[in-house]
């Protein structure tokens, strides 16, 4: 794999993990300023009173959800690309592949740009014939 390639690899396993921050933080930030704005700062937070009463419409929940499914979906298919990369790699025992197709599965966000650190970005560079140690025709 060339270099662009892992790139833009790198960049977009960090997609999921990275918009699923802005999109909570976009949400905790406007319930906060909803409540405040309308229970002042005397009362106590209510965030289930905020999700039901507050800033956000139908429209705004369908779009998140919108956001989540295509988000998942390119987590999913990021999975399977890496867990082809995962055992086709000669470096990692069986064990090691098992290992990362499961946190490929549970962490997905965490576990996908941590693969592409450590085994795609530092994936070796083929051998040419002038490097090995013996000519490929000797028997």
């Amino acid at each position: 794999m060339k270099t662009p390639a892992k790139l833009g690899l790198g960049c977009a396993t960090l997609t999921p993990l990275v918009s699923a921050l802005v999109l909570g933080c976009y949400i905790g930030y406007e319930l906060i300023a909803w409540d405040l704005e309308h229970r002042g700062l005397a009362a106590p937070p209510d965030p289930v009173g905020g999700l039901i009463d507050g800033p956000f419409a139908a429209e705004h929940w369908i779009a998140f959800g919108v956001v989540a499914v295509s988000i998942a979906l390119l987590e999913l298919a990021l999975t399977v690309v890496l867990a082809v990369h995962a055992a086709r790699d000669p470096r990692l025992p069986g064990w090691a592949i098992a290992v990362w197709l499961a946190g490929f599965l549970l962490a997905g966000p965490l576990a996908l740009p941590l693969y592409v650190v450590l085994y795609v970005l530092r994936e070796p560079p083929p051998k040419r014939v002038a490097d090995l140690d013996r000519s490929p025709i000797a028997a």
